[in-house]
């Protein structure tokens, strides 16, 4: 839809949708498609239920478009990325974007921390999460969302691009071992967030009557 009434003529009764903002002048691929970022994160809680550990991949991918970009051509093929296409490390731009990327992420955990709305408990715990970066042509970043269970491939899957390394090196992080590595991940900051509510045990949300003895 090129407009926001146009939007609305298509939307059904009764039914909830997402309507996410177009970047405008977003920096174009090699033939002029657009892109984003597929930026991957590791969120760790301690034991203590309270402190948090950001580390970020300083690899990831572009999701590329199949069809150069056009602010008239409205289909799905031209203005939506979904599926990584290729690694982003040889991309030229990344060593300028990466840290913006980075700083983004930071931002929004520590945020997060301070208002309570992450979830500790009293054992360690941790998540991959991707997130969804749109980069203009003056090499600014703008965070579209994040997705907690991205899809990650394995080697035996995947051969020539998996992420392997990615999972190992998490892993890694969060109980090391002897011969293990890090692999890319890059410890990004600590924070402190609220405490775990006294109804949660290992992670586990009981529901319970007030009024029962």
């Amino acid at each position: 839809c090129a407009r926001p009434e146009e939007c609305l003529g298509l939307a059904k009764p009764n039914s909830v949708y997402v309507v996410q903002k177009h970047i405008p002048k977003p920096l174009l691929y090699e033939n002029g498609e657009k892109c984003h970022i597929k930026f991957y994160n590791l969120l760790v809680g301690l034991a203590d239920g309270v402190t948090w550990q950001l580390y970020t991949y300083k690899d990831g991918y572009l999701s590329i478009s199949p069809k150069p970009w056009s602010a008239t051509d409205l289909s799905k093929e031209t203005q939506v990325t979904i599926i990584r296409t290729k690694r982003i490390n040889d991309w030229p731009y990344w060593p300028k974007v990466y840290p913006k990327c980075k700083e983004g992420v930071r931002t929004v955990i520590d945020r997060a921390a301070q208002q309570g709305r992450l979830e500790g408990r009293n054992k360690k715990q941790f998540e991959i999460i991707s997130a969804d970066f749109i980069v203009t042509d003056d090499l600014n970043v703008y965070l579209l969302e994040f997705n907690t269970g991205p899809v990650l491939k394995d080697a035996d899957d995947s051969p020539d691009v998996h992420d392997a390394g990615m999972v190992s090196g998490a892993l890694h992080i969060v109980e090391p071992w002897e011969g293990g590595d890090e692999d890319k991940w890059d410890f990004v900051f600590e924070c402190k967030g609220h405490p775990p509510k006294p109804d949660e045990v290992l992670g586990n949300h009981l529901v319970y009557d007030a009024g029962l003895p």
